[in-house]
């Protein structure tokens, strides 16, 4: 699939998060700018569609440096268990920058945003939504909507 030829076309995906797949990319501000935090990319099960059963990369929105950890984000509503509906963007991942450094994927610290290493590493389809404000749980975290289209 010619991933640029659908890049910002609207989605609508129905799944449940897989939590313990979760990877937080950063440092990086949010959109509108502020302290330094990390993006949330957490895997979603899909439970129907065309690819029922297989998993794509949820771009969930931006987190504070003290919430990084799922651990950190005790809302239940930071991280529902329950099927989901959600609205976002599909997006490619990012390409790495001169000055950036490499991911470290062993570890989990990733600096930039590889759909494909990721999705390997998570066992999902390197497909990437950016999940839309609407997604954003009532803790506020992770924030949504942090796409800037030009």
């Amino acid at each position: 699939m010619d991933r640029s030829a659908v890049q910002f076309s609207p989605v609508l995906v129905r799944g449940v998060f897989r939590h313990d797949q979760e990877v937080t990319v950063g440092p990086r501000p949010p959109i509108d700018g502020g302290p330094q935090g990390f993006m949330v990319i957490t895997p979603m099960k899909l439970t129907s569609g065309l690819w029922k059963d297989c998993s794509v990369l949820v771009h969930r929105g931006w987190v504070p440096k003290d919430k990084q950890l799922l651990t950190q984000r005790n809302d239940a509503s930071s991280a529902p268990v329950e099927e989901i509906v959600l609205r976002g963007l599909y997006r490619d991942g990012e390409h790495k920058k001169m000055f950036t450094p490499e991911n470290h994927p062993d570890k989990n610290i990733w600096y930039w945003l590889d759909v494909d290493e990721i999705a390997r590493r998570t066992n999902s389809l390197p497909v990437l939504v950016f999940a839309n404000a609407e997604s954003t749980p009532p803790s506020g975290y992770p924030r949504g909507s942090q796409i800037r289209i030009k």
